[in-house]
């Protein structure tokens, strides 16, 4: 089912389902690469610099968010 709702997602910041498969009784889902990591990827590397986010990091992260939110919502 999940499957299925990744092939038809599709928006600005939506990572992008390329294929599927089973083996195993394991689902492998491929999907499109992230070059700057996930949002929690981002998170840590701040946390691990000692960095905190600027105001407009946190906007456009918000905005990505809430892009993607809708383009979900929409299907």
């Amino acid at each position: 089912m999940e499957v299925q709702f990744l092939k038809v997602l599709v928006g600005p910041t939506l990572i992008k389902y390329h294929e599927s498969f089973k083996e195993n009784n394991i689902i492998y889902i491929i999907m499109e690469y992230a070059e700057g990591g996930c949002l929690d990827d981002v998170i840590r590397n701040k946390m691990m610099k000692g960095k905190k986010f600027e105001y407009e990091e946190i906007m456009t992260i918000m905005a990505q968010i809430t892009l993607g939110m809708m383009s979900i919502h929409g299907k």
